[in-house]
C-alpha cells in the first residue's frame, strides 16, 4: 500500500474516533482565564411559592461546590423582596448576578448582560429567557399548576379523575359537617403577585372564582372543605397535601396536572459588568443548569428545567415528564401585559 494512502487511512480514522469520542466526554468547566478573588453578589427574588424547601439555600449550596474549586472566591446570595429590590435598584445599587422570575424581569432587563454561555434546558424554556432574540435570563427550576380534589367528593359527584377539567363547571356541591351545612363551588385558586394559574385552564368555562385568594389562603380554604370541590394549586401543594395525608389529617385525593401552561420559573441573570468577574457569574450559570445541580432540585421539591429530577411522587413525577409541553410566557413581560393574561384568564374561566 503507498504511504499516502496510509497517511489518508490513518487521517480518517483518527476523524472518526474523535467525532464519537468527543460528545461522550464528560462535562467539565473549563477555568477562567483571569483568577479573581473576592465576593460575587448574588440577588434572590421569589414571586412565587416554591416546593418544600428553599430555593434560596440551594443557590448557597451550588455557589460552595464552586467555591470549592477557587481559593478566595466568595458568592454572597442575599434574598429580596421586590420592593427591597427597587429600592436598591433606585439607589444605584447592583449585584453581580439576579435571580428572578416573571413580574420582576421587565425591572431588571435595563441592567442584565446577554447570556453566551452553554446550558442544556428545554427549549420553552430557555425562549421565555429572550428579549429581542438574545438570552438574557436562563431558567433554573420551575413548577407546574395541577387540579386537587377529594376522592370522596369526586364519587359523590360521580366524577372521573379524567373528566374533571371538562365536568369542573357542574362540580358543586353541598356537604354537612355535625350541624351546619355548607355550599361548596367548583373551584378556589390562589394568586401570588404576577402569576396567572388560570391560564393553565384554557377552554374552561362557566366557573366562578375567588380572584382574592393567595396561594396559601386558597390552600388554607381547601382544607376545611367549606369553600370549594376543586383547588388550583401548585407544586407546592402536591407537599403539603401528601404531608398531611401520610399523618392523617386529611382525606384521600386525585390531581390532574395541567401542562398547557406555567409561569412557575425561576431564572437567573448577569447583571456584572466587571470582565474578571463575569467569568465567574457565567460559571455559576453553567454549573446551576448542570446535570448534576439539576438532579439536586429534588430536595427542594422543584422541577429540573432539563428534565434531570426522578421523583417517586405519582403526581410531581408526571409534572417533570410534562415540563417541556407547556407554553411559558416571556419573563421580561410588562406588568400590564401580565395583567391583562390574568384578567383575559379570569374573564374566559367565568364566562
Amino acid at each position: 500500500m503507498k504511504t499516502w494512502v496510509k497517511i489518508v487511512i490513518a487521517v480518517l480514522l483518527v476523524v472518526f474516533v474523535s467525532a464519537w469520542i468527543l460528545p461522550h466526554l464528560p462535562y467539565r468547566q473549563d477555568k477562567p482565564s483571569v483568577e479573581y478573588k473576592g465576593i460575587i453578589e448574588v440577588w434572590h427574588v421569589e414571586s412565587f411559592e416554591g416546593g418544600q424547601g428553599s430555593r434560596a439555600s440551594w443557590l448557597r449550596s451550588r455557589a460552595t461546590e464552586l467555591e470549592k474549586r477557587y481559593s478566595g472566591l466568595y458568592f454572597d446570595i442575599a434574598t429580596l423582596t421586590y420592593s427591597q429590590l427597587t429600592n436598591k435598584l433606585e439607589e444605584g445599587q447592583l449585584p453581580d448576578l439576579i435571580s428572578f422570575s416573571i413580574g420582576v424581569g421587565n425591572t431588571v432587563l435595563p441592567f442584565l448582560q446577554p447570556f453566551n454561555g452553554s446550558v442544556d434546558c428545554y427549549d420553552n424554556l430557555l425562549m421565555s429567557g429572550e428579549a429581542d432574540n438574545t438570552v438574557y435570563a436562563v431558567p433554573y427550576c420551575a413548577g407546574m399548576y395541577s387540579l386537587f380534589a377529594r376522592q370522596k367528593h369526586l364519587d359523590q359527584l360521580h366524577v372521573e379523575v379524567g373528566s374533571v377539567i371538562s365536568s369542573l363547571a357542574d362540580m358543586k356541591l353541598t356537604v354537612k359537617q355535625g350541624k351546619n351545612t355548607f355550599n361548596l363551588v367548583a373551584l378556589g385558586v390562589g394568586f401570588a403577585g404576577f402569576n396567572s394559574p388560570l391560564s393553565a385552564l384554557s377552554g374552561v368555562s362557566g366557573v366562578a372564582v375567588d380572584m382574592d385568594n393567595t396561594q396559601y389562603t386558597a390552600y388554607e380554604k381547601y382544607l376545611t372543605s367549606k369553600s370549594f370541590v376543586t383547588l388550583l394549586g401548585t407544586q407546592r401543594d402536591v407537599f403539603r397535601l401528601g404531608n398531611r395525608l401520610e399523618q392523617g389529617r386529611t382525606d384521600s385525593f386525585e390531581t390532574v396536572v395541567l401542562d398547557g401552561y406555567t409561569d412557575l420559573v425561576q431564572y437567573v441573570g448577569i447583571s456584572t459588568t466587571d470582565n474578571d468577574k463575569l467569568q465567574y457569574c457565567r460559571q455559576f450559570v453553567e454549573h446551576i443548569v448542570s446535570s448534576d445541580s439539576q438532579k439536586k432540585l429534588v430536595s427542594v421539591g422543584m422541577l429540573s428545567v432539563s428534565g434531570q429530577c426522578d421523583y417517586s411522587d405519582v403526581t410531581l413525577s408526571e409534572m417533570q415528564r410534562k415540563l417541556s409541553m407547556c407554553e411559558v410566557p416571556c419573563v421580561f413581560e410588562s406588568h400590564e401585559s401580565i395583567l391583562s393574561r390574568r384578567q383575559t384568564a379570569s374573564s374566559g374561566v367565568q364566562s
